[in-house]
């Protein structure tokens, strides 16, 4: 049995992810930006928000703030968003808190549109040592405009090294999504028994973003025939999202009869464009009869290509020539690259039934018609307004004649 008959229909897919920024403040003006609050309507007690560039006790007593990773916006001590202490409010100190008096502070961003965004999720920096459960922080959002107000579950605490916080769209099923006026607060609570311990809450870097999902693919072009001898030579090409590095080799490995690869390397050759071709070399002492598979890996980076729909049969050539496809050497396709209109010229020499499909790099058909052929010269249009630019595969199905061309859209 030829294992790896169900691959076939498969192709090398992996997805990878794009930010694409909605909102982001650094606090790098060095004072309370124009569109954040820092404070509340319910704030009490002894601390309140800060921004400066403060990391050393203005009073030589209390914990050094930790610099921040060089990758923050000027780092390793930019300016950030902190717990103060209210009565030093008229000096320069760093993330400090009193932590024998109860309080609570909330500092909120302005309101934030993301209408028309899916896959909405915010990130930050932050550290606080604080205290489990007595001296903490906590993040809430409101889809009201500030009018109400949901906690999220985490509570920032035991942490006194800059952390980069990530919560994602899916970790909050989506309810940033869409949204008119999102508003997102920060709030800290002490209780006022004095277990907690500096440094105090502290913010940077906080940034609302849309996730957006990139598909790569990697995936050799079908071969327009599917009988051969051994030895013998295909045409293999290949299209690919990925990036090819300037030592890239591609490595063209055969299978064995099962459909397994054992490593048997028929080809190596250098190249580094996203699609192409290459002549491919069939060995001889190849089994006649049997079923065979070839695919592609690069070696810079490592992508092991998928094939598309093939499987080598190797006929016995001593008592019977195999032909190539009538179709494929008189089918004219063009223009390629083309805009909507895709035109095909043949020959067909009988009258018989023919067929056209579209795919799309996963191998799934997108567009299929049947139409009549009669002896002599064929043309025939097919409009494609409705694809969108991109690579795709055409098969021309004549009689028992099958041909695969690649093609592109504008």
């Amino acid at each position: 049995m030829f294992r790896n008959s169900l691959f076939l229909l498969g192709m090398f897919l992996s997805n990878s992810y794009a930010q694409t920024t909605i909102y982001k403040e650094d606090f790098e003006s060095g004072t309370a930006p124009t569109n954040w609050s820092l404070a509340g309507s319910s704030d009490f007690g002894a601390n309140v928000w800060a921004v400066n560039n403060a990391y050393a006790d203005a009073f030589g007593i209390a914990v050094v703030t930790p610099d921040q990773p060089l990758n923050i916006i000027g780092g390793p001590q930019s300016y950030y968003l902190h717990m103060s202490i209210a009565q030093f409010a008229g000096v320069v100190d760093n993330a400090v808190f009193d932590n024998s008096t109860a309080s609570e502070a909330n500092t909120t961003t302005s309101s934030i549109n993301t209408l028309g965004k899916t896959n909405v999720g915010f990130k930050f920096w932050t550290l606080c040592e604080g205290f489990d459960g007595a001296d903490y922080g906590q993040v809430f959002y409101s889809l009201d405009n500030g009018l109400t107000f949901t906690a999220l579950p985490t509570t920032y605490h035991s942490n006194a090294n800059w952390t980069e916080v990530v919560i994602s769209a899916t970790d909050v099923a989506n309810v940033f999504d869409n949204q008119a006026s999102l508003v997102f607060q920060f709030k800290w609570t002490n209780d006022g028994s004095g277990q907690g311990a500096d440094p105090a809450w502290s913010i940077d870097e906080f940034e609302v973003f849309e996730e957006n999902i990139v598909i790569n693919y990697a995936s050799t072009d079908p071969i327009s025939r599917t009988s051969f001898c051994s030895p013998d030579t295909i045409v293999l090409g290949w299209t690919t999202s990925y990036t090819l590095n300037s030592g890239n080799m591609f490595q063209v490995e055969l299978s064995d009869t099962l459909g397994d690869f054992p490593g048997t390397i028929i080809s190596t050759f250098a190249d580094t464009n996203k699609f192409g071709s290459s002549i491919i070399n069939i060995p001889s002492g190849l089994t006649p009869s049997s079923l065979y598979q070839v695919r592609l890996v690069s070696t810079d980076p490592i992508i092991t290509f998928s094939v598309l729909f093939d499987i080598l049969t190797i006929s016995n050539c001593s008592t019977s020539t195999i032909s190539t496809s009538t179709i494929s050497q008189s089918l004219n396709v063009y223009p390629n690259p083309f805009e909507n209109t895709l035109k095909l010229n043949f020959t067909s020499q009988n009258n018989q039934n023919a067929k056209f499909e579209i795919r799309d790099l996963t191998g799934r058909i997108l567009k299929s018609n049947e139409f009549e052929v009669k002896i002599g010269m064929q043309e025939k249009e097919i409009e494609m307004n409705e694809l969108s630019s991109g690579v795709y595969i055409l098969n021309v199905i004549l009689g028992k004649e099958k041909f695969n061309l690649k093609v592109v859209k504008n």
